[in-house]
């Protein structure tokens, strides 16, 4: 009996569809799915509304395949499937499977509502930096299963640093990370941006596994992209660039979309009030001066950083930015030229009406197979919050006043960490 499972098991994951993952799309009412297969037959998406009024027949889709050898070192190829589910509603939610022609996946269920939409009701995203497929990553990563599986989360921010590394051998690692966040990407978009550790062979590994809303900017790399969700305008950035002086044309590109995309942002400001930014590099960090890993994140790739982007958020109003990089966890204060601007109220726990960008990193969720870096001991006066326990943050959009954002620590399983953030409307076009 043993063996006869341990061969159906086998077959599975030979032959079936693996590794599905959802992702929104660039336009509203969309999802996109992808998955891998080792068969090229006819690949299918089939999906129906469900849990509404709209309840009907299957839709049947025919998805994009194309063959990829993910080998650096010797050949090993795969069949990549990509399709895009459309006309969905935020009051429903959606069964859908995929197919490799010969095989079909289990039925999953994701819920309707993607950028886009005029749909104001709070949500919860899951944000987190740094995550990879050893032990303390997979911890980390049952935990946020467990809240997916009984809370109501609308999707995942993952800003870079994804598996360590996609490509290393052969391929196989970014075939365990896909299948290890399945159980949640296979029902919430799973939303993303490079880091550093998915710069190898000009980010090969990254743009064959994941697809991510497309601008003429991006000419359909997934580098950087924006959309929004009520009440919020998310950004998401690619910061490789402007840490290597000879990616000028890219770090050009990014920057000009940047500009005229946060102008935009701007001009719908009374629609949309909030602006977050996601990247994985990050502008302030406290760190220990004896650490040169500490120094080079803290001091000298962090400066450059600002130098890029500090005054763009400062000048437009940015609300909050998030990044990964370095291996802990730090909450700071509205941070302006390295110096903390005061709002109306600044409490430890709560922001009223802030005057700069708020920062928080969470590059915490595990990274290879070593402890995170450890905390500053002598932190600066702008760090409000700081843990080196594993772990990820959740960002809640209660309505068009107010945030949460909460860090939760997967070696005790609690939140460790939370500040409101809350801007009053009068303060939208001060």
């Amino acid at each position: 009996m043993f063996i006869i499972i341990f061969l159906f098991l086998q077959t599975q994951a030979l032959f079936y569809p693996m590794q599905v993952h959802l992702s929104w799309t660039e336009n509203p009412s969309e999802m996109r799915v992808s998955w891998q297969s080792r068969l090229n037959g006819k690949a299918l998406i089939s999906y129906r509304p469900i849990f509404c009024g709209n309840s009907s027949d299957w839709t049947n889709i025919e998805a994009e395949t194309t063959r990829i050898d993910f080998g650096t070192e010797m050949f090993r190829y795969s069949f990549v499937h990509t399709g895009v589910m459309n006309n969905l509603s935020p009051d429903c939610h959606y069964e859908y499977s995929v197919s490799n022609g010969y095989f079909s996946s289990d039925n999953f269920v994701f819920y309707g509502r993607t950028p886009g939409q005029d749909k104001r009701s709070s949500y919860k995203m899951l944000v987190y930096g740094d995550l990879g497929t050893h032990d303390y990553g997979k911890k980390t990563f049952n935990l946020m299963k467990t809240m997916a599986e009984t809370e109501e989360i609308l999707g995942v921010f993952h800003m870079g640093d994804i598996g360590y590394n996609l490509n290393s051998q052969q391929g196989l690692i970014g075939d365990k990370f896909l299948n290890m966040i399945k159980p949640i990407a296979s029902s919430h978009a799973y939303m993303t941006v490079p880091g550093n550790h998915e710069k190898a062979n000009n980010y090969t590994a990254y743009k064959q596994r994941f697809t991510m809303p497309r601008n003429e900017a991006n000419q359909n790399t997934s580098y950087f992209y924006s959309f929004d969700i009520g009440p919020v305008h998310y950004v998401l950035l690619n910061t490789n660039p402007y840490l290597k002086t000879s990616l000028k044309d890219e770090r050009d590109t990014q920057t000009n979309w940047l500009i005229q995309d946060l102008k935009k942002a701007n001009e719908n400001r009374i629609s949309v009030p909030w602006i977050i930014t996601l990247h994985h590099h990050l502008l302030y960090c406290s760190h220990d001066p004896s650490d040169s890993g500490s120094r080079k994140d803290c001091e000298v790739q962090a400066a450059v950083i600002r130098h890029n982007l500090e005054e763009i958020y400062y000048e437009n109003k940015v609300d909050l930015v998030l990044s990964g990089h370095v291996h802990h966890y730090e909450r700071q204060a509205s941070i302006y030229k390295n110096e903390t601007v005061y709002g109306d109220v600044d409490e430890l726990n709560k922001h009223v009406n802030a005057n700069a960008p708020i920062y928080i990193i969470s590059g915490s969720a595990g990274n290879r197979i070593k402890k995170n870096d450890p905390t500053a001991p002598n932190p600066c006066l702008w760090t409000r919050f700081m843990s080196n326990d594993f772990g990820f943050g959740t960002l809640t959009v209660l309505n068009e006043t107010v945030l949460l954002w909460e860090q939760f620590s997967s070696e005790t399983n609690k939140m460790i960490d939370w500040v409101y953030i809350i801007k009053y409307f009068k303060k939208l076009n001060s």
